[in-house]
């Protein structure tokens, strides 16, 4: 029997955050803000994520509903900031206020 930990050979990490889905999605002026919940071993994990970095964490054991009410927060002070929210599945548009053959008229004209 061996001393050593873990023990030698191959081994298959648990893992340790499942993601279960994004509540919502910023977009600021360099990067996206993210607030999404995990399951955890210990109870579910609400992560805000600024581009790649993890800024804030919190932890339920009750729940989604308790981080739901966080994240709401934290959105509400990152739109202060001059973010602007993405709709999830979503892809950005470019807005058009009015018809294509409208606006080819005027620069013709």
């Amino acid at each position: 029997m061996s001393d050593t930990w873990p023990p030698p050979g191959p081994q298959k990490p648990e893992p340790l955050l499942e993601h279960i889905h994004d509540v919502w999605v910023l977009h600021g002026i360099e990067r996206n803000c993210v607030a999404g919940l995990y399951r955890t071993t210990i109870g579910i994990e609400l992560g805000l994520h600024l581009g790649n970095d993890l800024i804030q964490s919190r932890l339920s054991q009750c729940g989604e509903a308790p981080l739901q009410l966080i994240a709401e927060d934290a959105k509400q002070q990152q739109l202060k900031q001059g973010c602007a929210e993405l709709l999830l599945n979503a892809t950005p548009q470019c807005p058009i206020t009015r018809p294509k053959s409208e606006a080819l008229s005027d620069w013709m004209s």
